[in-house]
Formats: C-alpha cells, structure tokens, sequence
C-alpha cells in the first residue's frame, strides 16, 4: 500500500506491506498512538510470529534474518538471542552462534533455553564436557521440558556415559513416549547392541 505524507513540509511517498495494513483491521484504534517502547513490543510480537512460522516451514534464512531484526527491536531479550545462537548453529556460524548464546546465558541466567543453546554450542564444538553441564542447568531449569533431556542425553552418548544414556532413557519415558521412541533408537538401542556391553 502507498501511503502519502508529508514531513518538514516536504511531500513523502511510503510503501507498506499489505499485511501490516489488513491487520491493522484486528487492533483497536488506541494501539496506533503508541510510544516508542510499545510499537517496539508490537512489533517484537509481529516478528516473533513471522520467526515461528519461518521456522515451521522449515525457512531458516528468513528466520534469522526476522531474529535478527528482533535483537534490535529487543536487544535485552534473552529468548531472541537464544534463537539467534541455535540458528547461527543451524548455518554453522560458530562465532556468531557463541557470542548470541553467551548473551543469552548473561540477560537470562534462569531461562533454560539460554544454557540449552549454550550447551548446543559446545556440543556442536565438540567440548562435551562444558555441553553436559550447561545441558543440566537447562534441565534443572526446566525438567518437564523433554527436548532438554533428548539434548543432555545426546552429549552423554557422545562421551559413552552409558548409565547415563539409560538414565535419560527412563527419565523420557516417563515425560514424552515419542520422545523416548527417538531417543531410543538414536542412543540406547546402539549402546544395547554394542559388542562391549
């Protein structure tokens, strides 16, 4: 949509996406006089969305590029710098990926997808010994969360932490059976069938 304006009294020619303009239908009025900060959350909001179904569809480069964005929008956002790090993993932009995960460990030191993106990165880098423990502050963060667990476990069949492994195992079991149908064959049924157990 072109939109016509005028600043400093000079005329102005602005082009706006269609979308932005329909939903625009789907907000009150008041949300148009928002202040700076707001139209940042708004748009932040808008952006996630965008990201989410980028990611579903499996378009990873216009993922990054939308959480990209949102740093900027929100620089302060642990979640979006956790997102950035696993992307950066995804396009193997391992410095890129480090830096985005250590800030999302120091904006949000209680979120487990922080430590969990940390973790990728070292697993990813193959230093499983750091991978293992920031994959079990993930867990202890959230321990209902079964992709934590799938992670942590990945590392200890990594390091052949056997007991480990079985350990996962049950502690999947119990949260997400098809989790713990993946985990399984992936990890255990290996480890069940290796010659040297």
């Amino acid at each position: 949509m072109i939109v016509y304006g005028e600043k400093n009294g000079k005329k102005q020619i602005n082009v706006l996406p269609i979308e932005w303009v329909l939903g625009l239908r789907e907000h009150p009025s008041s949300e148009l006089f928002q202040t700076d900060a707001e139209k940042n959350v708004s748009q932040a909001l808008l952006l996630t969305q965008i990201a989410s179904d980028a990611l579903e569809s499996g378009d990873y480069n216009k993922a990054l590029q939308t959480l990209q964005q949102m740093s900027r929008l929100t620089p302060d956002d642990s979640s979006t710098w956790a997102g950035l790090g696993e992307l950066y993993l995804h396009f193997n932009r391992l410095d890129n990926a480090l830096g985005a995960c250590q800030k999302a460990v120091r904006l949000g030191p209680e979120q487990a997808d922080s430590w969990s993106c940390l973790g990728d990165f070292y697993e990813s880098s193959g230093q499983y010994p750091e991978a293992e423990k920031a994959l079990k502050r993930a867990v202890d963060l959230e321990p209902n969360e079964p992709v934590n667990w799938l992670g942590l476990g990945r590392v200890l069949a990594e390091e052949n932490k056997r007991i480990g492994v079985m350990t996962i195992y049950d502690r999947l079991k119990a949260l997400d059976h098809n989790y713990a149908d993946q985990y399984f064959r992936l990890f255990v049924k290996p480890i069940l069938e290796s010659p040297n157990r």
